[in-house]
């Protein structure tokens, strides 16, 4: 495939991943404001992580049919083959992954860090296939480039850091947490290994942030504005 086409074609994979912002700004909105006439807010941890979980077994269900269907599968290949990776058709998608990560970063981690680790993933999985596609040269590890990862980390500093200075606004410690989190994000996006990046960025950069949060002795991680 020609590289305009391989990079339209990845443009639109990827304007379906911003989708997965749903997921950690109504996280974020049913935390941080109020049912008018009471205090309690709109969501809880646990609520929302319970909701999340219901949503990703439903779709395993969904995708298990699928799967062992013929005829869902076509169907199903036919409405989403624009936004399918070959691997997809007869595996599971990238939203399943998606939503697993998100279901278990929102069990495994502070709200806080569960919703920069998801956004780590939507921004900067998207800034490493735009800018691998486009201009990637360096290969790393194939087909991940030099410049792929360089973007995909200056997408998730440039996350990160609006969300997390206000956990100890002082420039080491904010620094600090971000370029853990956002490196952590990196090297996961671009190592070969099996395993979904939809699923391992957000864990891997969730544990990241907390040991650096650890490691600055930072105890209240509560959420911005």
């Amino acid at each position: 495939m020609l590289p305009l086409r391989r990079l339209i074609r990845e443009l639109q994979r990827k304007g379906f991943h911003f989708s997965g912002l749903i997921i950690p700004l109504v996280y974020y909105l049913g935390l941080r404001f109020s049912i008018p006439g009471s205090e309690k807010p709109w969501l809880t941890k646990e609520t929302a992580t319970w909701i999340v979980g219901i949503g990703t077994g439903i779709y395993l269900v969904i995708e298990m049919v699928r799967l062992t269907d013929p005829t869902a599968n076509r169907l199903f290949v036919r409405l989403f083959r624009v936004v399918l990776r070959r691997q997809e058709v007869q595996g599971l998608t990238g939203t399943a992954y998606y939503l697993y990560g998100a279901f278990l970063s929102m069990l495994l981690f502070p709200p806080i860090v569960a919703i920069v680790a998801m956004m780590f993933l939507v921004f900067g999985d998207f800034a490493a296939a735009l800018v691998g596609t486009s201009i990637g040269r360096i290969r790393i590890f194939p087909p991940r480039s030099l410049e792929g990862s360089a973007g995909c980390l200056l997408a998730c500093l440039a996350v990160g850091l609006p969300l997390l200075w206000h956990v100890k606004p002082v420039w080491p410690v904010a620094v600090g947490l971000t370029a853990a989190g956002a490196v952590a994000a990196t090297v996961s996006e671009c190592l070969p290994w099996r395993m979904n990046d939809n699923l391992t960025i957000p864990l891997v950069s969730g544990f990241a942030l907390r040991l650096a949060a650890h490691g600055f002795g930072v105890t209240d991680l509560t959420l911005p504005w």
